[in-house]
């Protein structure tokens, strides 16, 4: 039967290496938490809300994660990312520029035909969108 005492329900469902209880604030801390769970046995008994926590940790948390993982925006963190774009992919940059690729050195605003140095755009910045061919 399992316990009922809270501090050993407490002990037997760690699920972090540093024991938070807290809810994860960044995708990365939900990896680190499944990672950590696969890492360790479970000495949790058979009961029905025991078994309903195994099948989300182990199969509807990784489900969804990969699901918001791709739905994410993806970032563009150094100027060896930056180069590495397609000409025709649309950034938001660090400072709210929404720029477009126009060639292998140079990009443009949408509203102004003048180009710019591609490398310029401040850093972070979030792909908007990317040509498919």
């Amino acid at each position: 039967m399992a316990t009922t005492d809270p501090d050993e329900m407490m002990q037997a469902h760690r699920l972090t290496p540093d024991g938070s209880l807290f809810s994860p604030a960044t995708l990365q801390e939900v990896r680190d938490r499944l990672e950590y769970i696969d890492a360790h046995e479970c000495d949790c008994g058979e009961t029905p809300h025991e078994d309903a926590l195994h099948d989300l940790a182990h199969d509807d948390v990784p489900a969804l994660l990969q699901v918001i993982e791709q739905l994410a925006p993806r970032r563009v963190e150094t100027a060896a990312e930056l180069d590495a774009l397609r000409v025709g992919t649309v950034i938001r940059s660090d400072a709210g520029t929404i720029a477009c690729r126009s060639g292998l050195d140079h990009g443009v605003v949408f509203g102004d035909e003048r180009q710019f140095r591609w490398r310029l755009l401040a850093l972070p910045a979030i792909v908007l969108w990317e040509p498919t061919a």
